[in-house]
């Protein structure tokens, strides 16, 4: 409080007269704030906010996958940088945490895909298409699960249709028990492995 005081005092009086005979100066304009950047400016690409259980993840990558033709596909954002060579050949990533989300379509004349853009809501709510599941889980260096949540309601909303090969952006939100966590995705296409995932990387 003593700091913004003294500042007043010092301040000096801009409504004294100029001395007679002189023109007093015009005041100086004020400066113009910038503009605050946009949610979509400040969050554009890959990112998460939240935590589950206490644990963090800082996204390195982001990939999807799927086959043409195929009514699933499954999006995982990890801390791994290599998490696609790692789920391609068929083994998981050890020391990881991830967030993995599986995309299905449910409508009678869908089942063939593509993913359009919209809205994916974990549940039945959607009878054309919805999250199938989504789940937290933290790696432990043999690979298994130090942490494993899945969540318990949320959304995942694609914001354009998605091709084989190509790219999967968008956005999601979901609760686990307590906790949340909200973010968004630029996921490339990963080839996904023959089997289930039966190594550790």
């Amino acid at each position: 409080m003593v700091a913004l005081v003294s500042a007043c005092k010092s301040a000096p009086n801009e409504s004294a007269s100029a001395p007679e005979g002189e023109t007093a100066a015009p005041a100086a304009p004020k400066p113009v704030d910038e503009p605050a950047p946009t949610g979509a400016e400040e969050r554009a690409g890959t990112w998460l906010d939240g935590e589950v259980d206490g644990n963090a993840l800082d996204v390195s990558s982001a990939i999807f996958m799927g086959s043409a033709g195929a009514d699933d596909m499954q999006i995982m954002l990890s801390d791994r940088a290599d998490l696609c060579a790692v789920m391609s050949s068929g083994a998981l990533p050890k020391d990881a945490a991830l967030l993995a989300i599986t995309l299905k379509l449910t409508g009678s004349d869908n089942q063939d895909g593509p993913f359009r853009a919209g809205e994916y809501p974990l549940g039945d709510a959607n009878p054309d298409q919805k999250t199938k599941k989504a789940a937290f889980t933290k790696l432990e260096s043999n690979c298994m699960p130090l942490v494993q949540v899945a969540a318990s309601e949320g959304t995942v909303t694609l914001a354009g249709d998605v091709a084989i090969g190509g790219e999967a952006k968008g956005t999601f939100s979901f609760a686990f028990g307590e906790d949340a966590v909200k973010g968004g995705f630029v996921a490339t296409y990963c080839k996904p492995p023959e089997l289930e995932p039966s190594g550790c990387k």
